[in-house]
């Protein structure tokens, strides 16, 4: 059985929360001071269910006895200097009581020795806290067990509660070690909707809001790719991800034979997936359209999706023409070694088809994105909906060129006319839903 010690039992409050831990199972203990004649008022139904002790808020030597005697488990101190009228007239003894007497607890309870323990409001959750003299400040530490028990973010925001009630607020956070990706998201987005943004923004931004909202630059420099798990194990970035700019037009002018029209279509795409996110965006700040915030942010979130997974296509495409070409060099001096190429480039023409396939079907996610946006989004940004559709199509037609111009390296009749079905599927439902598209964009355009 749980053993409970209660300061300032005679009080209302302390009444009620005897209550409540009777009903837990508790064995409690009422710490009151010593008076002719006791005032029970409050407490008189829990004679004979809970044991009353003397003790002083101003006595430590008191508090002790009392922690001795009730050898609790935990301990709620709701002592004060009761008597409004009394404690405006003699302030030193108020504060000697209520605020001091706060002290008093603690430091009886690290003289008891035993260590008492409440129990917290998270889940999977270690904490400990102590004061800091060179900081001057309180500092709690917190392992995470199960980060997506109890998240970062709402054991920060619960500890910023706490501190506020008690007058005072956390100026900062310090990560110890490395965090994954994935935990600084969630509390990324969650400040992202608390404060009205919308959640369909860069990665970068997302962690950006999540080290701000947390205070992990207030106390020491966080850097993302040194105390994030996925940036710190991260290898080189992506190349031609990183070459959209100039010097990616530049690589593509150059004889080289990739990148090429696969990773230019990817591009195209991306692009598309770019701009129906800012659509998105834009929309979802204006406060005429407050109705269509849940879609954008649908919306958002999955342009940003979008635009993430071909940017990679764009590297990928390139990727995959290569192992074509390092398949086409194997050697092929016997029959084994013809086997062994001739299977390497089946796959290695299969991968170079998969990739290009997956472009157009995610730019036709694109194009469908931008009808959307283009009837429910900001009349404002119609032309850039128009737009976004348009660079899609370009990236579907595009794509669908490079599956059918590798189809010939697969030695696979059955597969080869299914690949050819589903390009035509894909063109056809393309171009019927981009006029449909273009047709809604200059009508709102032309008014």
């Amino acid at each position: 059985m749980k053993r409970a010690l209660i300061t300032g039992i005679t009080g209302m409050d302390g009444s009620h929360l005897a209550d409540l831990l009777l009903e837990k199972g508790y064995k409690v203990y009422g710490m009151e001071r010593r008076t002719s004649s006791p005032n029970r008022t409050n407490t008189k139904h829990l004679e004979g269910k809970i044991t009353f002790l003397h003790g002083d808020l101003s006595d430590q030597n008191s508090l002790l006895r009392c922690l001795k005697e009730s050898d609790p488990d935990e301990v709620y101190n709701l002592g004060s200097q009761s008597f409004v009228g009394e404690s405006w007239n003699t302030p030193e003894q108020t504060s000697d009581v209520t605020g001091l007497g706060v002290l008093r607890v603690l430091e009886a309870i690290r003289e008891y020795g035993k260590p008492i323990k409440v129990a917290g409001l998270f889940k999977d959750i270690k904490a400990i806290g102590w004061y800091v003299d060179s900081f001057n400040r309180a500092q709690i530490s917190i392992n995470f067990n199960n980060y997506k028990v109890s998240t970062i973010h709402d054991v920060f925001d619960d500890a910023c509660r706490l501190a506020d009630e008690r007058g005072v607020r956390v100026t900062g956070s310090e990560l110890v070690g490395l965090i994954p990706l994935e935990a600084v998201l969630m509390a990324g987005k969650h400040y992202l909707k608390k404060q009205n943004r919308s959640p369909g923004v860069p990665v970068k931004d997302i962690v950006e809001c999540a080290v701000q909202s947390l205070g992990l630059n207030d106390v020491t420099p966080f850097n993302p790719k040194e105390k994030i798990i996925d940036y710190a194990v991260k290898k080189k970035d992506r190349p031609l991800k990183s070459l959209v700019k100039t010097d990616f037009v530049e690589e593509l002018s150059t004889n080289s034979p990739a990148p090429g029209g696969g990773s230019v279509s990817a591009l195209a795409g991306s692009l598309g997936a770019a701009l129906s996110s800012m659509v998105a965006a834009l929309t979802h700040e204006k406060k005429e359209m407050l109705d269509s915030k849940p879609l954008m942010d649908s919306i958002g979130v999955e342009a940003q999706e979008l635009k993430d997974r071909l940017a990679f296509l764009v590297d990928e495409d390139t990727e995959a023409f290569n192992t074509v070409m390092e398949a086409n060099r194997l050697s092929s001096a016997n029959d084994e070694e013809k086997e062994l190429k001739k299977n390497a480039l089946d796959k290695a023409n299969k991968y170079a088809i998969d990739i290009p396939m997956e472009t157009a079907q995610k730019c036709l996610r694109i194009i469908e994105l931008a009808e959307s946006l283009v009837e429910k989004g900001n009349p404002n940004s119609v032309s850039d909906a128009g737009v976004a559709a348009e660079v899609a199509l370009a990236g579907l037609r595009g794509a669908c060129m490079n599956v059918m111009i590798n189809l010939p390296g697969v030695d696979d009749p059955s597969y080869c006319d299914a690949k050819r079905k589903e390009v035509d599927a894909l063109i056809q439902k393309g171009e019927s839903l981009h006029k449909t598209v273009f047709e809604k964009t200059m009508a709102i355009i032309k008014g």
